[in-house]
């Protein structure tokens, strides 16, 4: 296919496609943080269940926002960059979607590994790996591609769809 291969889809498809996406994204790290959460507060023998719950709904209402955000900038202006690209050359394959908002969704880890740097230019990261951080977030930065994925897959669907329907 040429490189300058319109797509024969409305951009309508593509805007309601990445809609769908950030939704899909957002609601899918509120679930895992949800249940990473939900297995860190109640594995304690001593638990007390509405503090638990209290704070899971904390975690989701904080993780809501934080996603929102990261979805403003920088993984969203990311998806939408790439996606646009596959879009206008016509592709309408979900997997090539999905590497997208893999590759999308990689931006907010490195972003805040280049900001823990320049405030921090002495860190040894051998150390930091080990002692200094919390596990829970290099699982949950460790998700990011993984949660970028899938919402590229839902977008990807969606295009493939309505490229199916015309």
């Amino acid at each position: 296919m040429p490189e300058n291969t319109a797509s024969p889809l409305p951009r309508k498809v593509f805007l309601e496609a990445l809609a769908t996406g950030f939704l899909w994204g957002i609601a899918s790290a509120v679930i895992l943080t949800t249940a990473v959460m939900s297995l860190l507060e109640f594995s304690s023998p001593d638990v007390n269940v509405a503090s638990a719950t209290a704070s899971l709904v904390g975690s989701g209402l904080w993780t809501s926002g934080f996603a929102l955000a990261l979805t403003a900038f920088p993984i969203g202006p990311a998806a939408a960059l790439l996606g646009w690209r596959l879009f206008r050359r016509g592709v309408s394959s979900p997997s090539a979607y999905t590497g997208a908002g893999a590759i999308a969704a990689l931006t907010a880890p490195v972003l805040i590994l280049i900001v823990l740097e320049a405030r921090m230019p002495t860190i040894d990261w051998a150390t930091f790996q080990i002692v200094g951080i919390d596990w829970i977030a290099v699982i949950v930065l460790g998700f990011f591609p993984m949660i970028g994925a899938l919402a590229g897959y839902v977008a990807g669907r969606y295009i493939k769809r309505a490229s199916l329907r015309s």
